[in-house]
Formats: structure tokens, C-alpha cells, sequence
């Protein structure tokens, strides 16, 4: 009990983080480069990236738990999930002007902070 406590702060440690992270990177773009595109480029990854994580929880805590019954349910919602972040991305690069590089920085702000939450620990409750 006490781990699955400690896992859920530290997944929220980790969504505050990213979206920290994200804003922050936007500002320095709006900053450095005064692009729209870069701007949009990294609120956009952060967003998509924070969204991505958020699912793939709901779906692996799902998949673990022993009283959901329907793991069929699972793939196909999976499946759904991964078809939404392609259409996204289909449309956000190819109808918008979001610049792609931007746009992985603010997906990498996800990587970054789950690295940061596992060396710097869990500081905070919430």
C-alpha cells in the first residue's frame, strides 16, 4: 500500500514536472527565438507527451489489475490511443506550422523529468 502511494506521488511529481519544464521551454523559445511556430512546436509536444503518459497509466494500471476481466478492451483502446497520436501528429505537421524540432524538445521534456523525479526523489506529497 505504502509503495503504490509513494508510485502515485511520484507519477505526479513527474506530470508537474513535464508541464514545469514545458512552460518554462516555451518562454525561452518566445524569448530566444519570437517564432510561433517553434512556440506552438514546443507547447504541443509537452502536451501530446503529457497526454501519451497519462493514457499509458491508465492503460498498464488496467492491465495489471486483477479484477478487470477484459483485457481485449486493453488492446483495443490502446490501438485507439495510438491511432489518436498519429492523427495528431499527421495534422499538426502538415496542416499547422509547427516546427518539428520544437515539437520533439517539448516531447522530450517527459524524458527529462522522469529522469530528474528518479535522481532527485520524491520531494513533495500531494
Amino acid at each position: 500500500m505504502n509503495s503504490n502511494l509513494q508510485m502515485d506521488a511520484q507519477l505526479k511529481t513527474v506530470l508537474v514536472v513535464t508541464a514545469g519544464l514545458g512552460i518554462v521551454s516555451a518562454l525561452i523559445s518566445l524569448v530566444y527565438f519570437k517564432s510561433t511556430p517553434i512556440v506552438l512546436g514546443v507547447l504541443s509536444g509537452c502536451v501530446l507527451g503529457l497526454l501519451n503518459f497519462v493514457f499509458l497509466i491508465k492503460i498498464v494500471v488496467k492491465l495489471f489489475d486483477q479484477n478487470y476481466k477484459s483485457k481485449s478492451v486493453i488492446a483495443v483502446f490502446f490501438l485507439l490511443k495510438l491511432l489518436v497520436v498519429t492523427v495528431v501528429l499527421w495534422l499538426s505537421f502538415w496542416y499547422t506550422s509547427v516546427d518539428k524540432m520544437a515539437f520533439a524538445e517539448g516531447y522530450l521534456c517527459l524524458i527529462v523529468s522522469i529522469t530528474l523525479v528518479q535522481v532527485m526523489g520524491t520531494q513533495t506529497s500531494y
